[in-house]
């Protein structure tokens, strides 16, 4: 049975309805305790009893849930302060088959342990799908990396490769450039040449164009 010593309701000379109980069998006690909460439940003849240790949060007696006069009224202390009515019931008396009883709570217990057993499959699931994810997002990562490295590798391939054809096509671009050079000065020299025969022809139309001149002034003098 549980002990409930240190989260029972004390509020002498009232007790708690666990107290008013006479129960042997451990199984049913645990099960008053742990669905219903009776040791936090205190019995008090009347109202005005109920009142006096609900109503004030300072006057609430520790581990109080829940008050029950003999009529049956419920009262809930404050800060949450409320009240139900009852009406008292005549006394029944209740007869349980305790091995039924039991039977009971083993077949609500397995079912408990079977839920638990399927979350904890779930969750063996979730964790094993958590670590698929990790080990190809690992996976991904150390591909991106081989790749990226082998970006670079060939990228500096290439650019090695680049400089040797450069350097092995050197000789040609030099030998281009004299000849285009040399194509540039005798290009450059028929120019000049242009512009010497130019300014001969220049000289020689100016010369043509006086002997033409004379040559009329002397046949006007002729005539």
């Amino acid at each position: 049975r549980h002990d409930v010593r240190a989260t029972s309701v004390r509020a002498p000379p009232h007790v708690s309805a666990l107290d008013t109980l006479q129960v042997d069998d451990p199984v049913v006690a645990n099960f008053l305790i742990d669905n219903l909460a009776l040791e936090r439940v205190l019995l008090v003849p009347d109202h005005d009893s109920a009142v006096r240790l609900a109503d004030t949060a300072e006057r609430v007696p520790r581990n109080c849930n829940k008050i029950v006069t003999l009529d049956c009224s419920e009262y809930h202390p404050a800060p949450s302060y409320r009240s139900y009515g009852g009406r008292a019931q005549p006394a029944r008396l209740l007869h349980l088959d305790t091995n039924e009883y039991k039977r009971q709570l083993r077949m609500e217990i397995e079912e408990l342990e079977t839920h638990l057993r399927q979350h904890d499959l779930k969750m063996q699931t979730i964790e094993a799908e958590k670590l698929r994810v990790r080990q190809t997002e690992r996976s991904v990562l150390q591909e991106l990396k081989a790749m990226g490295a082998a970006l670079l590798k060939r990228q500096a391939e290439e650019a090695l490769a680049v400089a040797a054809l450069e350097k092995l096509q050197a000789p040609q671009q030099a030998v281009l450039h004299d000849e285009l050079n040399a194509s540039k000065q005798r290009v450059q020299e028929l120019n000049e040449k242009i512009s010497q025969l130019l300014v001969t022809k220049k000289k020689y139309k100016r010369e043509l164009e006086e002997y033409e001149a004379k040559m009329r002034d002397l046949k006007v003098q002729v005539d």
